[in-house]
């Protein structure tokens, strides 16, 4: 498996759906996992690079060096069997430019499988008073 275009998350309504799961942040990068997909069999990835990290060069050769951390996991079969059918998006920070490239393999499988690890979350807390801020 490789980060080709099959395997690219591209419409919105997967990466909010990969909102909701469980992540886990790092210095360079912050993983979320969306729920297991029974139709696919393989993951999914989805990068996202802000402006607030950089200009147009910046932000792509983020992209550049995430895309080839993925292929370097999936190459030495790093990646957690136990993404299989799941959508995955890494949301890059200012670090990610700068950061040796083997601490950022490394970081990167340490945080799939700490998210493959979490528990999903349940969503936001509900309110006590029924969800109004409002007391009368």
């Amino acid at each position: 498996m490789s980060f080709s275009r099959s395997s690219r998350l591209k419409e919105r309504g997967d990466f909010l759906r990969a909102r909701s799961g469980p992540r886990t942040h790092y210095p360079c990068f912050v993983v979320q996992l969306s729920r297991a997909n029974e139709e696919q069999s393989e993951p999914r990835f989805g990068l996202t690079v802000t402006k607030k990290v950089g200009n147009a060069v910046a932000r792509n050769r983020i992209k550049r060096r995430l895309r080839a951390c993925i292929d370097a996991l999936a190459a030495e079969k790093k990646l957690p069997t136990a993404l299989g059918g799941r959508d995955v998006v890494i949301i890059a920070r200012a670090g990610a430019l700068l950061c040796p490239f083997n601490l950022l393999v490394q970081d990167l499988e340490n945080a799939l499988k700490e998210v493959v690890a979490k528990r999903p979350s349940k969503g936001q807390k509900r309110r006590r008073n029924g969800g109004s801020a409002r007391t009368s």
